[in-house]
């Protein structure tokens, strides 16, 4: 037993060290981690609405991170700690910030998307239901034809400037870790 204890502190002096060294990026990446086991955003909001406001994640990454600052400052002057955890918190809560920004949109983007493709694929039905022979010569027929085609590819070159943006977003932040959850 007293080996085990000795290892289990050992373990926990370990776990801690590795703690305090966390960049704002590695902390969010972990909580990243610990978020996407929920399978998606929502369901990891649901799992918090018990929880007590300290262990809501921007809480509690706010918290570590400005701990972990002070504890690796341990005896500089107190200037010196205080922009530092000014620096951490900054950096820290831009990312988890993004991190639901990116969320945000990217739900949003793929929402509005869907509705856009319903409505253009039932004008292509309707489109497509007319007599090819006689509208192929329809010059009405050919442009709204030509205008569902082209607003079909602009709808394509918005979702992929908009992946284009978050992954550019990820690679810079997250290390080209995925922030994006899947839809509920």
């Amino acid at each position: 037993r007293r080996l085990l204890r000795r290892r289990l502190v050992t373990v926990a002096r370990r776990l801690a060290a590795i703690e305090t060294s966390l960049t704002p990026t590695q902390r969010i990446l972990v909580w990243l981690d610990e978020a996407h086991a929920y399978g998606s955003l929502s369901s990891h909001v649901d799992s918090l609405l018990d929880q007590p406001p300290d262990t809501f994640p921007i809480n509690r990454l706010a918290r570590e991170a400005a701990m972990a600052t002070r504890s690796s400052l341990r005896g500089k002057p107190a200037e010196l700690v205080d922009a530092a955890v000014r620096k951490v918190l900054r950096d820290t809560i831009f990312r988890f910030a993004l991190v639901m920004r990116i969320n945000i949109v990217g739900h949003e983007l793929i929402d509005r998307q869907a509705l856009l493709y319903l409505v253009f694929a039932g004008q292509l039905a309707v489109l497509a239901t007319n007599d090819r022979k006689e509208r192929r010569e329809d010059l009405e027929y050919l442009r709204r034809l030509a205008l569902c085609r082209d607003l079909s590819i602009d709808r394509v070159n918005d979702l992929l400037a908009a992946e284009a943006a978050r992954s550019t977003a990820e690679a810079r932040y997250f290390e080209g870790r995925v922030a994006l959850f899947p839809m509920s």
